[in-house]
């Protein structure tokens, strides 16, 4: 079994939760492919020893694929009610953590350890320090990573400049040179 490469490019652990999956044009890449795969992205990124099982993993890519439209909601280009769709996860699963449409957060109550509290926490963590204008998806059309911009003047563009940044400029280069003949 090939081990997962989970990327480090959202600058935050729940954005890089989102980006396990990992959709380039017409391909899509799941990093999370099992229980192992799992407890591998929480002992990487959360530093914690936990056990997964198959209905947990389920429950896991539930949650992604929430998060995704939740985050693509802030950014403005899902215009569904997924702040609720959110909140009934978390009411379901005894972290009662309330995410507001303007992306303020609070505790409810929290009677139980589980396993998603680590990505909850990190959800929390992130929600409460987060500037909207620097929550950005990848402006490479073909790519689905999302990353919070901490550069100076605000102007990243993409997930990463080795993959999507380089293809970017060489297709805007290579447009430029077609159109100078």
């Amino acid at each position: 079994m090939k081990k997962p490469c989970f990327r480090h490019l959202g600058e935050h652990p729940i954005l890089d939760f989102c980006n396990t999956l990992v959709c380039h044009a017409d391909s899509i890449e799941e990093n999370l492919l099992g229980p192992d795969d799992d407890e591998m992205f929480v002992k990487e990124f959360f530093s914690l020893q936990q056990k997964f099982d198959l209905p947990k993993h389920k429950e896991l890519i539930e949650l992604r694929g929430i998060l995704k439209k939740y985050f693509e909601f802030l950014i403005g280009l899902d215009k569904s009610n997924v702040d609720a769709v959110l909140n009934k996860w978390l009411a379901n699963h005894a972290i009662i953590l309330q995410i507001n449409k303007d992306a303020s957060t609070h505790f409810t109550s929290s009677k139980q350890q589980n396993h998603f509290a680590p990505f909850i926490n990190s959800l929390n963590s992130f929600l409460i320090n987060l500037d909207l204008i620097r929550l950005k998806k990848c402006a490479n059309p073909n790519c689905s990573h999302f990353f919070y911009d901490i550069s100076k003047n605000n102007k990243r563009q993409w997930c990463s400049m080795k993959s999507c940044g380089n293809i970017m400029k060489a297709r805007a280069f290579y447009a430029r040179k077609r159109l100078a003949k």
